[in-house]
Formats: C-alpha cells, structure tokens, sequence
C-alpha cells in the first residue's frame, strides 16, 4: 500500500482493517462485475487486485460505470486502485436518459495497454461527497 494511501486513511480517521471490512461487506451485498472490451482485473503492485487496460485508451475515454444510485458499485468501483497521479477519474454522472447511473469512469490522460488504471480516491471523495 501506497504511502499516500495510509496518509489517506489518516485524514479520514479509518483504518486499513476498516476498509478491508468495508470492502468485504459491500461485495457481499453490492457489487456487480461487469466484463469489459476495454479493461481486466488482475494482481496489481499497487494493492491486491487492480483494474488493467486491455487496449491503449485515449483521453476522455468513458470507461464504464463505477456505481449506481442503489448503491451497487461495479468492477471499476471496487477494484480501481488509488494513485497521486491518476489516470482517470470519477465523476457523478447526471442525466435523466439514465436516472440509475451516479457515477462513470473517464481517462484523464491516455493510457498504454496493459497499465493500471488509477483515480486519486480525494479527487473521488470530493466530486461524489462534497468533502
């Protein structure tokens, strides 16, 4: 684990062993992995398993969903690692054509076949809950 990600942890007064609870909890109840053309899980160096690009991804490339409003989060939701330079982000997804989607996954730079893809869990923090 990434020494900003134990930073991380710090500034929101959890613990490693929390989230690994937290995690487990929710893919007990509320994950849903969604096969993709564009990425795969794999081990990652990171932490554990992390999500992969299968095919050189371009900036602005909408990767697919992260969660949805019932609180059910995909494989990118779970399985993205954190990183200090991410190469992409979530954003809150608002459009009435699809009311169930609240997040989406988008390269922020491009990104080479077989790279980890990463968001910065603040960035993710902020944009979904305002803190």
């Amino acid at each position: 684990m990434g020494l900003d990600f134990q930073e991380l942890l710090k500034e929101y007064n959890v613990t490693e062993q929390w989230v690994q609870e937290y995690n487990e909890k929710m893919d007990k109840e509320h994950l849903i992995e969604i096969p993709s053309i564009l990425y795969y899980k794999s081990k990652s160096d990171i932490q554990g398993i992390g999500v992969f690009a299968k095919k050189k991804l371009m900036i602005n490339k909408f990767l697919g969903v992260v969660a949805l409003r019932s609180h059910v989060r995909t494989t990118l939701g779970r399985w993205v690692n954190h990183s200090k330079t991410p190469n992409c982000i979530f954003k809150v997804y608002d459009n009435p054509d699809h009311p169930n989607l609240y997040v989406i996954c988008k390269a922020l730079k491009n990104i080479k076949k077989n790279t980890e893809i990463t968001v910065n869990y603040r960035s993710h923090i902020k944009e979904i809950y305002g803190k």
